[in-house]
């Protein structure tokens, strides 16, 4: 998404998060963009279920980092929020993506190439699989965030991250071997 494209998106955010009073800290907002119109579906004062510290520090500039001590769950001072600037610009591009299981079944393990093309993407930041996939275990084909595979953190070039989030969407469906083939 462009820095065009996304300024209105970021304009709806920002509105809803002045609604709400929510001057400083982490916001995990969810919108969806039909014909470039911004529909909020989600906001909650935290951050996502992964581990965005890593993402937030490659990303956003900053020494100490409001943004970073904040995902690491170590609450930052007034004095540090101040310091952040209200609208972040990011030195890369990044994305977290969830991975997911495309089927039900018994697990007979985790495709090693599979997870080594992920772990020798360029911009890849850190990514985890969850011990939840491991050999005999049952699990249901992914329907909500907890029931997905793990997740990727990505940073880079903008155009750099494109390509790898393209790699784990083709590389996704092979992560998981079943027992039945």
């Amino acid at each position: 998404v462009s820095t065009e494209e996304a300024a209105p998106v970021l304009a709806a955010l920002r509105r809803a998060l002045d609604a709400l009073g929510h001057d400083h800290g982490p916001a995990h907002s969810e919108l969806i963009v039909d014909r470039g119109e911004p529909t909020l579906v989600e906001l909650n004062a935290r951050f996502h279920n992964a581990d965005v510290r890593p993402l937030v520090n490659r990303c956003v500039p900053g020494s100490p980092n409001a943004i970073a001590l904040a995902a690491a769950a170590c609450a930052p001072d007034d004095g540090e929020w101040a310091a952040a600037p209200r609208d972040p610009v990011l030195r890369e591009a990044g994305a977290l993506v969830h991975l997911i299981c495309g089927r039900a079944g018994v697990v007979d393990g985790v495709d090693a190439a599979a997870r080594r093309t992920l772990e020798e993407l360029p911009t890849l930041v850190e990514m985890e699989i969850y011990g939840g996939f491991a050999p005999g275990a049952e699990v249901a084909a992914t329907s909500d965030i907890k029931s997905d595979l793990g997740w990727v953190l990505l940073a880079g070039a903008e155009d750099e991250v494109q390509r790898d989030y393209e790699e784990v969407l083709r590389v996704q469906p092979e992560l998981v071997r079943f027992r039945d083939g």
